[in-house]
């Protein structure tokens, strides 16, 4: 039986890592700012990977091909 689909679906975003100094992230005006930005895919509000019409990637498995993963 299929599942439903997610009821809210989220993109999800990454970001490159960015290091400081301990001093540098207690400064009231340090701030930063990335434009390393990119997509990884979607999820529900559980970050349970889904399409983007909210059909979760377990249900794309092809029926006929469950006896070889059963092994």
């Amino acid at each position: 039986m299929a599942r439903d689909k997610a009821k809210t679906v989220l993109l999800r975003y990454g970001f490159s890592d960015v290091v400081v100094t301990p001093e540098q992230s207690d400064d009231d005006n340090f701030r930063i700012g990335s434009s390393d930005c990119y997509f990884i895919g979607y999820e529900d509000e559980y970050s349970e990977e889904c399409e983007e019409d909210g059909t979760y990637l377990d249900q794309r498995i092809d029926p006929n091909q469950i006896k070889m993963f059963k092994d």
